[in-house]
C-alpha cells in the first residue's frame, strides 16, 4: 500500500512537471498587418473677392491731339492711296501689251521756237515694247509785245516711234518731223519800212525736214486713262525746204533788210527744243 502511495505521488510530480514544460515552451505568434487609412480634412477658405480698381474718367482730348490723330489718319489714308496707284502703274506695260490704240492732248509750256505749244497725238500700240506716233502742236505769238513782227506762229508735225524696250514706262522716242515757222509783219514795221505803201503780207514762211528725238515716262491707270511726260525733245532741221520773206521786196532800207535776211537764214537752222511736255488721254 505503502509503495502505491509512492508511485501515485511520483506520478503526480512528473505530469506537473511536463505541464510547466509545456507551458515555458513558447509558441510562435503570426503577426498581422494593419492598415490604417488617414484622412486628411481640408478646409478650403473661400475665393477673395477681387476688388474694383477706380474707374479713371477719359480726360478729353486737347486740340493739339485731335490735330495729330487727324493728321495720323490723312497720312495713312494717302500712303494706301499711293500704295494703289503704285501697283496700277506698274502693270503699264501688261495693260499696254493688250492695247491697240492711243490718243492724248499736248501741253509743251517750254518750247523753241515759238511756245508754249497745244497740239495732239495718235498712236499705234504695235506691242508693249513699241508704239508708232503722229504728233501735231502749234504755239503763236501776237502783238502787242512784239509789235514790230505782229505775229508769229510755229507748227511742228513729227512721225515717231516710242519703244519702251523691257521698261514700264521709260522710253525713248525717234523719228521725222516736218517744221513751219510763219509770220506776218506789224504795223510798225510796215511803217517804218514802206511808209504804210505795202499791204499787210506775210513777211516770213520757213518749212523744213528734220529729226527728232527725245526721252520721257508714260503711264497707265485704271481704264486705259493715261498720262505722260516727255522730259526733252530736240527737232533738228535738216532740209529747208522753204524760205521766204516777200516784204523784202518792198524793203527801201539796206540795213534792216540785211539784218531780216540774217535773222531768217538763222531760224532756218535753229534747233526746235521742247521741255516737259505734257500728255493726257487714253489706251484702248
Amino acid at each position: 500500500m505503502k509503495q502505491i502511495k509512492i508511485a501515485l505521488f511520483t506520478t503526480l510530480v512528473l505530469s506537473l512537471s511536463s505541464f510547466s514544460s509545456a507551458q515555458t515552451t513558447k509558441t510562435p505568434v503570426k503577426k498581422k498587418t494593419v492598415t490604417t487609412t488617414t484622412t486628411k480634412t481640408v478646409t478650403e477658405e473661400p475665393a477673395a473677392t477681387p476688388t474694383p480698381e477706380p474707374v479713371v474718367e477719359a480726360e478729353e482730348k486737347t486740340t493739339g491731339e485731335k490735330v495729330q490723330e487727324a493728321a495720323d489718319k490723312a497720312a495713312d489714308g494717302i500712303q494706301d492711296a499711293a500704295k494703289k496707284v503704285g501697283e496700277q502703274l506698274g502693270q503699264t506695260a501688261s495693260v499696254r501689251a493688250q492695247s491697240d490704240m492711243v490718243i492724248l492732248g499736248n501741253l509743251a509750256p517750254i518750247d523753241l521756237i515759238v511756245g508754249p505749244k497745244l497740239g495732239l497725238s495718235l498712236g499705234w500700240v504695235q506691242s508693249a515694247s513699241r508704239t508708232l506716233e503722229l504728233e501735231y502742236v502749234k504755239g503763236s505769238i501776237k502783238a502787242p509785245f512784239i509789235k514790230e513782227l505782229g505775229e508769229v506762229s510755229d507748227t511742228r508735225i513729227s512721225l515717231m516711234s516710242r519703244s519702251y524696250s523691257a521698261r514700264n514706262s521709260f522710253n525713248f522716242t525717234w523719228g521725222v518731223s516736218y517744221m513751219a515757222l510763219n509770220g506776218r509783219i506789224g504795223d510798225e514795221l510796215l511803217s517804218r519800212l514802206s511808209g504804210g505803201s505795202i499791204p499787210n503780207v506775210e513777211f516770213i514762211g520757213i518749212e523744213s525736214v528734220g529729226l527728232t528725238a527725245g526721252i520721257g515716262n508714260r503711264w497707265i491707270f485704271s481704264r486705259g486713262i493715261t498720262f505722260g511726260v516727255d522730259w526733252f525733245t530736240w527737232s533738228q532741221p535738216i532740209i529747208v525746204t522753204k524760205k521766204e520773206a516777200k516784204f523784202l521786196d518792198y524793203v527801201s532800207n539796206q540795213n534792216d533788210k540785211d539784218n531780216m535776211q540774217k535773222a531768217i537764214d538763222l531760224i532756218s537752222v535753229i534747233p526746235h527744243f521742247s521741255l516737259l511736255k505734257l500728255q493726257f488721254g487714253m489706251t484702248f
